[in-house]
Parts: C-alpha cells; structure tokens; sequence
C-alpha cells in the first residue's frame, strides 16, 4: 500500500510540475490531457513536378523537379519525451522550415519576428518592447519531435496558417487528435492554391495512414 502511494504521489508531483511550467496563455483554454508532439516533415510526390523541364526562355531547368510537400504536424505524445518545449518565437519563423531542426541565420528570425510583431500590433495595439520580448521567451505546450502515444487518432488536416492557428493545432493535438498543416509558400489565389493543395492533402493523407499514428476511418478537413 505504502508503495501504491508513493508512485501516486509521485505521479501527482510530476503532473502538478508540467502544469506549473504552462505559459498564462494556456489557463483559460481547453488544454486535454496529452502531451502535445511537434515536427516538420517534407515529402516528395514522384508523380508531379513543381516547375516545367524548361523555362521561360527555353533553358533547361535543371535539378529535382518532383513536387515537395511540407507538413507541420501537432500529435498526442509521451510526457517528457521532446527535443526541447517550442517557444512563441519557434511559431514566427518556423514555418521557413522544410525539416524540424533545420537553422535559420539570426538576420532572418529578426525579419520574421518583425513580421509577425506588426501582425499583432495590427489586431491588438502596439506591446512595449519588454512584453514583446517576453512574449517571443513564451513557452508553448509542444514538444519537438516527442515520442507518440502508441494509439490511433483522428486527423484533421488543412492549411498552414504561420503563427496564427498555432495555440488552436495545439489544444487539438492535447485533446487526442492528430493535426498536419500544409504549408503552401506561394499562395496567390484560393483558386489556384487549390490546384496544388488539394493533391497535397491527398497526398500527405495517405502518408500519414502508413506512416503515422491515424486513425484512417476518422480524417477531417
């Protein structure tokens, strides 16, 4: 019995800690009970090309031209299991990436914090430097490349939208989904983007039934 005890206690400590080390962002929001998994993954369809054999001028385009998909990918994972927590600033720029723990010089993460800074200010008025700086520091609930929880999930799958949908992937994630965004670098128009995202979201479908933990009689969009 003393042993039963102990390991609840222990149990109760560890789960107390995780809580305490949430960012006030998360006290208010729905936050389910899974620890919530991160990673970037880029896949390659054989069968479409991203650019014509030549280009404009008749000049061979030369390289890989099989069309690269890029999904950002929130899943119920193992508590404690993760490279490292994601931080508010992670969301502004990470959306750059093709792969979880590619590098970025810091010129380029001051360019999009920049960004990302007169967005917010645009919505909510203009933060001191201070409260911005703190919140760049914020911890987030995912943890990059966690391991999965070894169980299927419903997947939602959609359009990357780069910082602002981030807390919203996250609480589905928590709450035992399976969320894979992807990301569409040269969105012109919704007609034309759904030229190239749909086939990507079948695409990504299929892989992520094969390769991931879902559920394939349960998918939404």
């Amino acid at each position: 019995m003393n042993k039963f005890i102990f390991s609840v206690f222990n149990i109760m400590l560890c789960v107390s800690f995780a809580y305490a080390q949430q960012s006030s962002i998360y006290q208010n929001l729905p936050v389910g009970k899974y620890t919530v998994g991160f990673k970037i993954i880029t896949l390659t369809d054989d069968t479409r090309v991203s650019k014509p054999e030549y280009n404009y001028l008749g000049e061979k385009n030369e390289g890989d031209r099989s069309r690269k998909i890029t999904l950002h990918i929130w899943y119920p994972a193992q508590l404690n299991t993760g490279k490292q927590t994601l931080t508010y600033s992670d969301y502004c720029h990470n959306h750059l990436f093709t792969s979880t723990n590619e590098i970025i010089t810091p010129e380029i993460k001051n360019r999009e914090w920049g960004n990302r800074r007169a967005s917010v200010e645009r919505w909510f008025g203009k933060p001191t430097d201070d409260a911005w700086k703190q919140l760049l520091e914020t911890p987030m609930l995912a943890q990059m490349e966690a391991t999965p929880v070894g169980e299927k999930f419903p997947l939602l799958i959609g359009t990357l939208r780069p910082l602002s949908t981030s807390i919203t992937n996250e609480m589905l994630a928590s709450n035992g989904y399976v969320v894979a965004m992807v990301y569409n670098a040269t969105f012109t128009s919704f007609e034309n983007a759904a030229l190239d995202l749909i086939p990507d979201m079948q695409f990504a479908i299929n892989y992520l039934i094969n390769k991931e933990s879902v559920d394939a009689s349960k998918i939404g969009a």
